[in-house]
């Protein structure tokens, strides 16, 4: 892997994220899913997805959770990805020693880590040798 292909990983992963905040504020007008009605009667039948969506996008609780996990999946592929490319980018091109001693390194493990998992901290071995962490001049 080269420096731009990483790069272009890192541009496609702040697509996706951009992608789906967007996605979450179009779904957010009341207006939308019936203007996706109008789009879905358009669309020739091979692409037409199932008419369970129709349900789906009328159904304002439903429509909201699915909106919002699919920003929160982005995101949390994003952060997990993202974090294990570079460690291989680096550890491919000697850089790994450089980027472990990054002041922000600790803490984008442990986001890592709480985001692949539960969503709460939970610090094993390894992460507990890097507490605390500093960043910014701020310690927790």
């Amino acid at each position: 892997m080269t420096k731009t292909d990483l790069l272009g990983m890192y541009r496609t992963a702040i697509n996706r994220v951009q992608f789906a905040y967007a996605s979450l504020v179009l779904w957010a007008y009341p207006d939308t899913p019936h203007f996706f009605d109008a789009f879905y009667e358009q669309l020739p039948n091979d692409i037409k997805p199932h008419a369970h969506v129709l349900n789906l996008v009328h159904d304002e609780v439903a429509l909201k959770i699915a909106a919002e996990q699919l920003y929160d999946t982005s995101y949390r592929a994003a952060l997990n990805d993202l974090l294990a490319l570079t460690k291989e980018y680096c550890h491919a091109t000697g850089q790994l020693s450089e980027l472990k001693a990054q002041p922000w390194y600790p803490l984008w493990c442990l986001l890592r880590n709480c985001f692949a998992h539960d969503m709460k901290f939970n610090f094993n071995p390894t992460e507990q040798e890097m507490l605390p962490v500093i960043f910014r001049g701020l310690d927790q």
